[in-house]
Formats: C-alpha cells, structure tokens, sequence
C-alpha cells in the first residue's frame, strides 16, 4: 500500500515517459494550469468562498516518490536524452505554482526566503529568479521580498539583484532563529516577521532552505502549532535521514532523524491547514 494515495486511480499506477509538448517561445511564457481530468494525477485543495459562499478548487503537485520528480535518481539517466534533465535532483518544474488570478485579490504580496545567496544563483538553483518569474505567470508580482543568509556579503547580494528588482528587494546577512524567543533584529524568526509585516488579507510566500535541520524544524513546527499564521505558500526542502535516494545532502547522521513517512505527514499537516506546501530542492 503506499504512503498515500490518490483517491482518483485507487486501481491502477502506470509509469510510462512521454516528452511534454513543446512550449512556443513567441510571447509571454504561460502558467501551467492543472484541470479536472488531471485529477488522478494532482492533489487538490477545496476552498469555501467566505463571501460568495461558493466551493473553488485549487491544484497542487502530489506527495510522491521521495518528494522530487518520480524520475529523480530512480533510472540511470542517459545523456543528451530527451528525458535527461529530469533525472536531475534540482530539477523544478514538477512544482505547480499557485492558479492564474485576473485580478488582485490580496493587499499586497510578501516573499519571505530563508536561505538566498544570490538573485540568480545557488547550488540548487536561484530561488528568488525562479519564484518570481513562475509566480508573475499566475498574476503574483511581489511588492516585498525579504531575503537571508549567513555568508553572502550585503553587497555581494544585491550586486546579484538586477537593478529593477532593487527597490523592493529587502537583505540581511545573518542566521534566523529556531524560536520565537530567539527573535530578534540580529536573528530573525520568519513566521514571527511575518506576523509583523503582513495581515490575512495579503499573499504571503514562505522559502526555507537554510540546511540546518534544527532550525527548520522549529520554525515548520511553530507554523502547525499556531492558528493565526498568514502563510499562503510554503516551499521547503527537508533535509532528513530517511531520504533514501538524497545523498547529495552527506551523511544521514547530520541530517534531521525522521522517515520519509515522517517528511510526507509534515507536509500534509501543512495542506491540512489550507498551505500550499511543496517541498523544494
């Protein structure tokens, strides 16, 4: 039995490989938008409307394989292969980012990202070139991003940052907290920052990567104790020993000592409590 299933093909699970359709490179690139006949493919969230009282539904990549693309380390890639890229760990397009919206329906929109070195950087790939390219295809265009790292100088930052992006795009060197009680100018703890700076009725993205078990876990656990978090999405990689297949991360002795299972549970707790949790790479 896995670990969990989709109640839409409760029968049957085909592995077959198949080139995704060639995408046109002439005009703005285009959302991906999941449809109902998807549905045994992608999970799902059921909203209430609180004004029109209406039920809507919003899709979101399942929780599959060991939380990468099914094709990560499962087969020997074969070089210049269509289906190479896709055995890569960092490897992002399985992510399915929030629906379109054709018109704003949020004060403002927040980025929070926990663990950025560089706009268009990183050794797992540039988070903050890649959450805002793929999330102004929805119709998200940030009016905040708050980003922090440990090593990366200040102006070797934001000599990383076009310069269109200057102007909203907030750094500090430093490490944050584990804690709320550890919260502090110099140290930082996100979900309470997030508190300060943002209402229910804003967009707020949430990016932790910072390869510090201990002080992921504290701030994940804080957001599914508290009832009052305004966090819409939250992206995170959890670096655990259970991971059977991620030995990029070292040895499992340094990493957080919770199964695959245990992974899984943490990010269906968040979808429980209506987060868009996906987990990154």
């Amino acid at each position: 039995r896995p670990l969990f299933y989709n109640t839409a093909n409760r029968e049957s699970f085909d592995l077959t490989w198949e080139a995704p359709y060639p995408r046109a490179k002439i005009g703005k690139p285009q959302p991906v938008v999941p449809t109902q006949e998807m549905e045994h493919i992608f999970s799902k969230f059921t909203f209430l409307d609180e004004h029109t009282g209406e039920e809507y539904v919003e899709y979101i990549e399942p929780l599959v394989s060991h939380l990468r693309f099914p094709l990560c380390h499962c087969i020997d890639p074969i070089p210049n292969t269509p289906s190479y890229k896709y055995h890569y760990t960092t490897f992002r397009g399985w992510l399915i980012p929030p629906p379109p919206r054709t018109t704003r329906n949020h004060n403002q929109a927040l980025y929070f990202d926990a663990g950025a070195s560089s706009w268009s950087a990183g050794s797992g790939g540039p988070s903050l070139k890649y959450f805002y390219n793929i999330w102004e295809r929805s119709g998200i265009e940030f009016d905040d991003i708050y980003a922090f790292e440990m090593t990366t100088p200040v102006d070797s930052f934001y000599e990383s940052v076009p310069f269109y992006h200057r102007g909203y795009t907030h750094y500090q060197q430093c490490a944050v907290s584990s804690k709320p009680e550890d919260d502090s100018a110099e140290t930082p703890f996100i979900p309470n920052m997030i508190k300060r700076m943002a209402t229910k009725e804003d967009y707020v993205l949430l990016k932790l990567d910072i390869d510090s078990p201990s002080v992921e876990n504290g701030n994940i656990d804080f957001v599914l104790s508290d009832e009052n978090n305004y966090i819409d999405e939250l992206i995170w990689e959890h670096h655990i020993s259970g991971n059977y297949l991620m030995v990029e991360w070292g040895p499992p002795e340094d990493q957080d000592q919770v199964s695959l299972r245990g992974s899984y549970d943490y990010f269906l707790k968040m979808r429980q409590k209506g987060i868009r949790a996906h987990s990154w790479v």
